[in-house]
């Protein structure tokens, strides 16, 4: 997990201090430092600016992710919500429509939530356009990427010849309907979180989950993602770079 500089030190080790006399810690190499309670005024981890967990990792903006291993692949087990830059600069929101039909015409980058609902962000994370995913300042923390698309043939590749099924969220509370042998084995836990069009339009909440491949493109399209509710397949297609689609990290 990667947090800022200090931070004080989680409650389950806080009630290990209070509840016994002393404080052992026990390192990677098996060594232990024992301290006595009495010494100890506070406790605060400090030195460079993210800690590092692994089966968590933290975006720019504090949102935490768990990690989902499937096969040689390590994939962020839910929907990107960053909404700055992982530099700090913010990512312009576009919640309106006029706002996010000029960003797609003038090709910079925009953020929103789906019907720019913050609850619907909670649940989905953030629709971002292409320009967002590719801007040189970058979305993902150190150490990972938007998912391309040999990410995700790879996945597809590992998963054989029902990724959709194996990736899904199962039953109907997110999806409107779902096909019967999905069992989302991977955790990958996919939503349908709908997409924008480069109009400002939205749709397809419920019926489908769209993911941004990084991938460099020259043209007026770029590729994404689609896993739907009436397939368990994974398909890919081309779209206007105004599309706003979710995101996706992969260990690099």
């Amino acid at each position: 997990m990667k947090r800022t500089a200090s931070i004080i030190i989680m409650i389950l080790l806080a009630v290990q201090v209070f509840s016994q006399e002393t404080l052992k810690i026990t390192k990677k190499d098996n060594t232990v430092l024992t301290i006595p309670t009495s010494e100890i005024a506070s406790m605060t981890f400090s030195g460079s600016e993210q800690v590092v967990s692994d089966d968590v990792i933290t975006d720019i903006d504090g949102n935490s992710y768990n990690i989902v291993k499937i096969g040689m692949q390590s994939w962020t087990g839910k929907n990107l919500a960053a909404t700055k830059f992982k530099n700090g600069d913010p990512i312009p929101k576009a919640g309106s429509e006029s706002e996010w039909k000029k960003a797609a015409e003038e090709g910079k980058p925009a953020w929103c939530y789906y019907l720019d609902a913050s609850d619907n962000g909670k649940k989905y994370g953030v629709l971002y356009n292409w320009y967002a995913v590719t801007d040189g300042r970058g979305l993902a923390p150190d150490g990972w990427r938007v998912s391309t698309k040999s990410d995700w043939d790879g996945l597809g590749g590992f998963l054989k010849d029902i990724p959709g099924a194996k990736l899904k969220e199962q039953g109907t509370s997110n999806w409107i309907k779902n096909t019967a042998n999905v069992t989302n084995e991977t955790g990958f836990t996919a939503l349908p979180g709908g997409l924008r069009h480069d109009s400002g339009k939205f749709g397809a909440v419920g019926s489908s989950g769209c993911w941004w491949a990084s991938d460099p493109s020259d043209g007026k399209q770029a590729t994404y993602i689609l896993i739907s509710d009436y397939t368990s397949l994974l398909m890919k297609y081309g779209q206007n770079k105004g599309y706003g689609y979710s995101v996706r990290l992969v260990k690099e």
